[in-house]
C-alpha cells in the first residue's frame, strides 16, 4: 500500500468503502484494490475512469479485482446509488434525464 493512502485509512478508522478510479489499471488500481480487500474494505472500481495501455490488460485486471471481490461499476452506476433512488433532487441531473 501507498504510504500515503495507508495514513488516510488509518485517519479514518470507521471507512468501509472505497471508490477507485485512475490509470494504469493493471498496476495501480489492481494493487491498490487487493491490498484494500485485504484490510477487509469494499472496493469499488469505477470502470468508466480506469484506463490502461493495452486493453487487454485493463480487461484482465478488471476481471482479478472482481473474482477477488471488487464491486465493478459506471461512474454513472455509481452516482446513482449515492443518490438513494429517483425522489433525491439531484437523480435526473445526474442520470441524464430530461424532464
Amino acid at each position: 500500500m501507498v504510504p500515503v493512502v495507508q495514513q488516510e485509512l488509518d485517519a479514518q478508522p470507521h471507512l468501509r468503502s472505497v471508490l477507485l478510479c485512475g490509470i494504469e489499471t493493471h498496476a495501480c488500481i489492481q494493487t491498490t484494490a487487493l491490498d484494500l480487500l485485504d484490510q477487509g474494505l469494499q472496493v469499488h472500481v469505477v470502470v468508466d475512469a480506469c484506463t490502461s495501455r493495452s486493453q487487454v490488460e485493463r480487461l484482465v485486471a478488471l476481471a482479478r479485482m472482481r473474482q477477488s471481490g471488487a464491486f465493478l461499476s459506471t461512474s454513472e452506476g455509481l452516482i446513482i446509488q449515492l443518490l438513494g433512488d429517483a425522489s433525491h433532487p439531484q437523480f435526473k441531473k445526474s442520470s441524464g434525464y430530461r424532464s
